[in-house]
């Protein structure tokens, strides 16, 4: 089974793209950018919650990263929040895993007071 890689190339290249935009007082816009981690671990007597005569138990590690970036400026105002959550099974590895979500709201003004375009994904 092929591991999941951390970014996919298309979405290193998104990160790329926005990280542009980061530069002080690129397209006017008053950034905010708020970076957080986290990390737990749980214990589970029944990982795949068969039943107790087939129950086999596991410690799992979570790691989650996050980027939560706001930009409003006079024509534009963008929020985007990105996580990545890393699930680590100590003795089942074949169930390691990431999934990442990416929360994204815009508005921008391309003609004064006559053409918006509102994004949300």
């Amino acid at each position: 089974m092929r591991k999941n890689k951390i970014f996919t190339r298309k979405q290193l290249a998104v990160l790329c793209g926005f990280s542009a935009l980061f530069a002080e007082n690129a397209l006017g816009l008053n950034w905010d950018v708020n970076p957080a981690l986290s990390v737990r671990g749980s214990y589970t007597d029944n990982i795949a919650l068969t039943p107790s005569d087939q129950a086999e138990s596991d410690f799992i590690v979570e790691v989650i990263p996050e980027l939560a970036v706001s930009g409003l400026g006079r024509a534009l105002s963008l929020d985007l929040n990105y996580r990545a959550q890393l699930l680590k099974y100590m003795d089942h590895s074949d169930s390691d895993t990431v999934r990442h979500q990416l929360l994204a709201d815009g508005t921008a003004m391309l003609v004064e007071d006559l053409f918006y375009i509102d994004a949300r994904g």
